[in-house]
């Protein structure tokens, strides 16, 4: 399992950039998993241009690297 979860975030213009996570974008899609911090970033613009997503105006996509956490135990 890789350590990091690609989320693809798009944000209305209104939002700050620092401000737009999972709860505050208009829609949240989830990319591929990387390895690293860097593959991230590659795996997101790769997943970009292969799709059709696209923000219209007033809205901007922004990328999400999540570090998994540890498993919950029951």
């Amino acid at each position: 399992m890789s350590p990091f979860v690609v989320y693809i975030l798009l944000c209305a213009a209104s939002t700050p950039p620092g401000d737009c996570d999972t709860r505050s974008a208009i829609d949240v899609v989830l990319g591929p998993e990387a390895r690293n911090e860097i593959m991230c970033g590659l795996e997101a613009q790769e997943m970009f241009a292969k799709t059709a997503i696209a923000p219209r105006d007033g809205e901007y996509l922004k990328i999400s690297c999540t570090r998994r956490g540890p498993l919950a135990r029951n």
